[in-house]
């Protein structure tokens, strides 16, 4: 893992093979597309998450409710993809909290923690200190 920073998070996004990490639509880079919509694209996904400004924009949207929500972690079913995007998030939250990133990050991740998966609690445990700075438990607004 690079020095925390977006630069050395962006180079880590760039150095997984997506492409053989299986996510809910198949192959994790992106070369799945239906009509115009790219299905899969985790590092296209993870770039903008990182570098999105406008936190209410359909780019960040899509990144986080249709890239990580519907192929990473899709109704409650972890893929080979899960486990490998996650800590991206995390690290997301870290390096962009004070930009007002953190609640939807945050939901995401209640979301994804109320599943009790043996994978994604692992993830998780290995991020306790954001876990535990966040209050992320695992639960989710109605």
């Amino acid at each position: 893992m690079s020095h925390d920073s977006i630069e050395g998070l962006l180079r880590d996004v760039d150095a997984v093979d997506w492409k053989s990490l299986e996510g809910a639509y198949g192959a994790s880079d992106g070369s799945l597309k239906n009509d115009e919509m790219v299905q899969g694209d985790v590092p296209g996904a993870l770039r903008v998450l990182a570098l999105e400004e406008d936190f209410e924009s359909d780019d960040f949207s899509d990144a986080l409710l249709d890239v990580m929500g519907g192929h990473v972690w899709h109704q409650g079913t972890v893929y080979p993809v899960t486990p490998v995007a996650l800590p991206f998030i995390f690290r997301i939250l870290r390096l962009r909290a004070e930009e007002g990133i953190a609640e939807k990050l945050v939901e995401y991740l209640n979301v994804v923690k109320s599943s009790a998966d043996p994978v994604v609690d692992a993830v998780f445990a290995n991020h306790q200190d954001a876990v535990d700075e966040w209050g992320i438990d695992g639960a989710i607004e109605a």
